[in-house]
């Protein structure tokens, strides 16, 4: 993602298309800050001064505080505070775990399968159309704005990559997507009844 948008509250929809990491890793640089408090490793992550440098505003600073229940718990931040629930994990007092209780399965006919298969089909396609307009959008955009020293057949390489990388992701997933809809063929019926087992709550 673009660094101006790492503090926005949804940043899952600002991810750049998966395909694109055939340029962008080459240009990634591993970093780790781990320390120590109380016996337990934390990971610090970037400086925040160092995220500051590349926003339009400061990234504001609130204190975590602890919440009595899950309920109570203020996940988005209320001024200079948060409140995060974090439970006491205490040792196993020597229960059997719960067994799962086992369901009925049940046929699923042919068309269906076939019908399921046509709708992935159609989502994959309207997906990764939407994925395509952003990447062409994004080499569009590097074009227009290369240093004047950038070789073009270097990022006209790179752009081929990330397209084959898209198309390459696309069949891949929609091959997963199949193999999982052919193994549904028997599938759990969740609307029988299930068995309660002993012991299980």
């Amino acid at each position: 993602m673009r660094r101006r948008w790492l503090i926005e509250p949804n940043v899952r929809v600002k991810l750049e298309p998966s395909p694109r990491n055939v340029s962008l890793m080459a240009a990634t640089r591993i970093f780790s800050d781990y320390d120590d408090i109380d016996g337990r490793p934390r990971n610090k992550g970037i400086d925040v001064r160092e995220v500051e440098r590349s926003l339009p505003r400061p990234v504001p600073r609130v204190k975590a505080i602890d919440a009595g229940s899950p309920g109570k718990a203020k996940y988005l931040a209320r001024g200079k505070e948060i409140q995060v629930y974090r439970p006491e994990i205490r040792p196993s007092a020597g229960t059997s775990p719960s067994v799962t209780p086992k369901v009925q399965a049940r046929e699923i006919p042919d068309p269906a399968i076939q019908a399921r298969k046509e709708k992935v089909q159609r989502q994959f396609e309207s997906s990764f159309e939407k994925q395509q307009r952003r990447i062409e959008s994004a080499q569009l955009k590097e074009l227009r704005d290369a240093p004047p020293e950038t070789d073009p057949e270097t990022l006209r390489r790179r752009h081929e990559a990330e397209r084959r990388a898209l198309e390459e992701q696309k069949q891949r997933e929609l091959e997963v997507s199949n193999q999982r809809l052919e193994k549904q063929i028997i599938k759990p019926d969740r609307k029988a009844k299930q068995r309660k087992v002993p012991g299980s709550k």
